[in-house]
């Protein structure tokens, strides 16, 4: 396994979730993330971190993460992020974004890519996936969930007129997973 860098770097498993729960808090306390019921679930040599985020607008965030454990520590293990999906989309409609670095996993390539972190893009209103995507984004620029949030946010704002009820939450467990919600 390459070892990840920058943002990516391997950390302590205690401070990786205190960074994941403030980032969390932060859009929570901008009253843009409403909800959420994402997991870590302890599986051997890894963690999974699985879950949907109920944004304004009916956004929904499913996430899929894979930490691998690079140590024996067995209280606060070195972690790195090896496999993540982010998909955003309106409850109800379509998606708008996904970032990951699953597609090599299912045999999909693209000659263009480097590596296997790109981004989805797509038009919300009709699901068709958008000229020039996916788009390679590369392992430094690949998001942390904090950072696909905050451009949900800003995605949000920007599109606040098109929504049907931009006011509202999405509902969790409505998507591909359904774990009980836990309020922030």
């Amino acid at each position: 396994m390459k070892k990840r860098l920058g943002r990516h770097q391997p950390n302590k498993f205690l401070l990786y979730k205190d960074i994941h729960n403030s980032a969390l808090k932060n859009l929570c306390d901008t009253s843009f993330v409403g909800s959420h019921s994402l997991v870590f679930e302890s599986i051997p040599g890894e963690f999974c971190l699985s879950g949907e985020i109920s944004c304004l607008g009916n956004i929904l965030v499913a996430v899929y993460k894979i930490l691998t454990i690079l140590d024996d520590d067995e209280e606060n293990p070195l972690v790195q992020t090896v496999e993540y999906s982010y998909n955003a989309s309106i409850q109800g409609h379509n998606t708008i974004f996904r970032y990951d670095n699953q597609d090599d996993y299912h045999h999909v390539s693209y000659d263009d890519h480097q590596d296997e972190h790109h981004k989805h893009e797509y038009d919300w209103t009709t699901g068709k996936q958008n000229s020039g995507s996916p788009m390679w984004i590369g392992d430094e620029k690949s998001p942390t969930l904090g950072d696909v949030l905050w451009e949900l946010h800003n995605w949000y704002y920007e599109n606040i007129s098109y929504l049907k009820s931009p006011y509202s939450y999405a509902q969790l467990g409505k998507g591909r997973f359904s774990i009980p919600t836990q309020e922030l």
